[in-house]
């Protein structure tokens, strides 16, 4: 019998080697595989294309198609006629792509009239004057932030004017320090209200002597024998202030508070009109002040936004403006309030690159709303949104804007040498900016995490859901990073429980071939040996 156990030894041993060698291999194999495979399932953030059907924890992208500076249908050196639109009163060039301004206002407009013919025009890039580079800059900036492209967010355009208040129009009324000094005998020191308009009182009698004198100093040969009053100020000087312009109304119009709001505006919310208008004289008053001849507008205070816009000063936007740069930081979760019973997020923050001037509209699901009710915000502005019931698991929101970005060299238009009119009177330079406007959007996807009686939150410990009085004092970047942790590791937990059960599964069944195999050999040998 030993003869014989030693005749089988080797095979004995094969069997159980082989056996055993099975469940090492199949338990080697299971261990590595769950050491890899939750990281090809890792939750990551994406930027997808419009197309891509995805949108979760991604932002969805919307662009529109452009024109480029080579799109433009002349050259430097082609003539051209100024394009005029008599509804509007604008001027522009390139089919109206290119919206023109005045150089000089006391000459002739670029169109048509009556009694003359305008000529045809050529144009130079702005850079190759003899303007300065500072002037330059600042064309540049009050173009890109005047009408109509509003590139610095600086109005808004309403359907109909503001109309002022009786207070709002007394500012109006107290004259400049060297007006009541020329004119001391007539204004002195005296405080002028809308109440002498309505009740025709000793005040308003001094406005209409004002008035009166005033025009001594008017025309080429004016009554006075001056041409200027003792400051030095000519009878235009004076009809250009904010004073003059209101009391004008004051004795010569039936409502002089909507008459003044329809002409002028305020500095921010305006009409399409009031704004070109207002554009037009900042840029008036800067060729005033930089010494360019054949302007004559020295105050433009009685335009508010006109003071705006030469005040502005900004780094403006010179290449497209894309919807990868739109970005939510911030917690994007609701969670359900036990305080209140709604549904809150954390606060959400709104960045983009700091040339984003525009508003962003902030586009939600019905029953979804910020805890203030705003729905436009600007770069860096914070929001909080609220939910009275349990949101969808697959909603979104969506924040848009137009923005203008400089796409070209600004053009100075030059009428044709020599051009004047039957008076020898000469016709304006024209200048205008290469500026686009370009929609972008971004949709962000919000999550809910779901309630149990230990999950709700309470404002009152709870800051990042207040509703929007008290905001969290983590930083929203970090706490965007939080979340998306928090998914990632909870994503990469469940996908290696999964594995842990597979390799269990796997690890029992090479086990039990191993065995077999080895039973099968201690019975071959058995079964020999008798």
């Amino acid at each position: 019998m030993k003869t014989r156990f030693k005749h089988y030894f080797p095979l004995l041993l094969f069997c159980v080697t082989f056996g055993l060698l099975f469940s090492f291999i199949t338990v080697s194999s299971t261990i590595h595989a769950e050491e890899a495979e939750p990281v090809a399932t890792e939750t990551t953030n994406t930027t997808v294309e419009a197309t891509t059907e995805d949108t979760s924890n991604a932002n969805i992208q919307t662009t529109d198609t452009t024109t480029t500076e080579e799109n433009t249908t002349t050259s430097a050196n082609d003539p051209i006629k100024i394009e005029y639109d008599e509804a509007t009163d604008i001027h522009s060039a390139e089919n109206g792509t290119i919206i023109l301004y005045c150089m000089n206002n006391v000459l002739h407009w670029p169109h048509d009239t009556p009694t003359f013919k305008a000529p045809t025009y050529t144009y130079v890039n702005i850079d190759t004057t003899k303007l300065s580079p500072a002037l330059i800059q600042k064309i540049q900036t009050l173009l890109y932030a005047g009408y109509p492209y509003n590139g610095l967010n600086l109005y808004k355009v309403v359907s109909e004017p503001v109309i002022m208040s009786e207070n709002e129009f007394n500012a109006l009324l107290s004259p400049p320090d060297w007006l009541r000094s020329d004119f001391y005998t007539t204004l002195g020191d005296t405080i002028f209200t809308y109440d002498d308009y309505k009740n025709k009182t000793e005040n308003y009698q001094k406005l209409v002597k004002f008035t009166s004198e005033m025009a001594s100093y008017y025309g080429s040969t004016p009554s006075s024998g001056h041409s200027t009053t003792p400051s030095g100020h000519s009878h235009t000087d004076i009809t250009n202030t904010s004073f003059y312009n209101a009391i004008y109304l004051m004795l010569n119009s039936n409502n002089p508070l909507e008459d003044y709001s329809r002409e002028y505006g305020t500095d921010y919310a305006v009409t399409e009109a009031q704004a070109y208008k207002s554009t037009a004289y900042a840029l008036w008053k800067l060729m005033y002040d930089n010494g360019i001849t054949n302007n004559n507008i020295s105050d433009v205070s009685r335009y508010p936004l006109a003071v705006k816009l030469l005040n502005a000063s900004a780094t403006l936007l010179s290449e497209e403006p894309s919807s990868d740069q739109i970005k939510v930081v911030g917690d994007t979760t609701f969670r359900y309030n036990k305080a209140d019973g709604k549904w809150y997020t954390g606060t959400l923050t709104l960045q983009v690159p700091d040339t984003y001037y525009g508003d962003f509209t902030l586009t939600l699901p019905a029953g979804i709303e910020t805890t203030t009710g705003v729905t436009s915000i600007t770069n860096n502005g914070s929001f909080v949104l609220v939910s009275q019931e349990e949101p969808s698991k697959d909603t979104s929101m969506e924040l848009a804007s137009t923005l203008a970005y400089i796409y070209g060299k600004t053009r100075v238009y030059i009428p044709a040498a020599g051009a004047v009119d039957s008076n020898g009177k000469g016709f304006q330079n024209m200048v205008g900016a290469m500026i686009q406007q370009k929609k972008i959007a971004a949709t962000t996807a919000l999550s809910v995490e779901p309630y149990t009686e230990d999950s709700g939150t309470d404002p009152s410990t709870d800051p990042s859901t207040d509703p929007g009085t008290t905001p969290s004092t983590q930083d929203p970047a970090s706490k965007t990073e939080q979340i998306n942790n928090e998914k990632e590791t909870k994503t990469v937990q469940s996908v290696a429980t999964t594995s842990v059960q597979t390799s269990t599964q796997t690890h029992i069944l090479g086990s039990f071939f191993g065995l077999l195999i080895t039973t099968m050999g201690l019975m071959f040998i058995t079964k020999r040996n008798h």
